[in-house]
């Protein structure tokens, strides 16, 4: 079983490659905000914990120099933040999804200790230095037991948070993607207002 996803390497290359390059990109390093869908949301937060927590980056060998970097919130919309509690859902292909996050499959991942799975859960390491986020979420989404316990996670660090919770029959897996429905549309407006 790999120690995390390879992705979290390239995402944190891609942030100092941007960041350093932030003039003929024109980035305000200032106002930072990382966002992310189902399992982009599990990316974005694990991006933010990594650049929030100094701990983390000396586990991954990773160094991202945020000088004069200010990463102002996230934005955490239907995604998956615990590999533990990935394994618990009935998502449709949620075993091929595992497997592809992780590199190994539910039993393998099952078998293995707290400290050996440690490192593939985002919410590990979300510390009081995480940034303002907003959580959308929808009871009708499959993976809504992960939104709920990442506000467990951002309530017992203090992390300041903003619950989306969408309604009415457009609202499984992905609704926040779907911009021409009413809960689509609310959505958009409340992260368009929460960036501003």
């Amino acid at each position: 079983m790999q120690t995390i996803s390879y992705q979290i390497y390239q995402l944190a290359k891609a942030f100092d490659y941007i960041t350093k390059n932030a003039d003929e990109y024109n980035v305000d390093l200032t106002n930072i905000v990382i966002a992310g869908e189902s399992a982009g949301a599990y990316y974005a937060c694990y991006l933010t914990a990594l650049l929030t927590n100094q701990e983390l980056q000396q586990q991954l060998g990773i160094k991202v120099d945020l000088g004069g970097i200010s990463i102002k919130a996230t934005i955490l919309m239907n995604g998956c933040y615990s590999a533990k509690g990935m394994c618990k859902l009935t998502f449709p292909n949620m075993p091929t999804f595992i497997e592809s996050f992780f590199g190994a499959d539910i039993p393998t991942i099952e078998s293995k200790n707290d400290d050996e799975i440690a490192l593939l859960s985002a919410t590990n390491f979300i510390t009081p230095a995480f940034p303002k986020t907003v959580v959308g979420r929808s009871k009708k989404d499959g993976l809504d037991p992960e939104s709920v316990h990442l506000i467990e996670v951002l309530k017992a660090n203090n992390v300041p948070y903003t619950e989306f919770m969408a309604g009415g029959i457009n609202s499984p897996h992905g609704w926040c993607l779907a911009t021409f429905t009413k809960e689509g549309k609310r959505c958009l407006n409340i992260a368009q207002e929460y960036i501003k």
